[in-house]
């Protein structure tokens, strides 16, 4: 697959998309399966590229809502909210949720006993994802949908 990472203006999220591609291996002067757009794109060229994608792998951000309008399969990556709260309406099943996790982490609670509406935002929480999960997700969505 192709991959095109997205993302905003800032500093942070530049450096994050170089970081991937230094992680995945791709050599910025040539021609690779990942193409940066980040920081690049506006929102409607977004939602236009996300119209004609095969998956979106994306925590919980606007992309994930848009995704879903354009029917568009979400692999989900939920730890600061929960992904029966704020997923993506037709990709729940698709989601790595640590939800629970993080709450029993950040406060020593199970996530049941957290008010509905909480959310974990605190640093190194999406770390409870494991970068397997989400490929096994990605597999199991390819081999249900005959993706290529």
């Amino acid at each position: 697959m192709r991959v095109v990472l997205a993302g905003g203006r800032s500093e942070e999220e530049r450096r994050m998309g170089a970081m991937i591609e230094a992680t995945a291996g791709a050599d910025p002067k040539e021609k690779s399966c990942i193409a940066n757009q980040i920081g690049k794109d506006t929102l409607p060229e977004l939602l236009g590229l996300l119209s004609k994608a095969t998956v979106l792998v994306s925590p919980d951000s606007g992309p994930v809502h848009m995704a879903t309008m354009v029917g568009l399969p979400v692999i989900g990556l939920y730890a600061a909210t929960r992904t029966a709260r704020a997923g993506p309406y037709y990709s729940q099943q698709w989601c790595v949720d640590k939800y629970d996790d993080a709450a029993r982490k950040v406060f020593g609670r199970a996530s049941e006993d957290l008010p509905w509406t909480k959310k974990i935002e605190r640093p190194g929480v999406t770390d409870l994802i494991d970068v397997q999960e989400v490929t096994d997700k990605l597999d199991a969505l390819i081999a249900q949908s005959k993706i290529r």
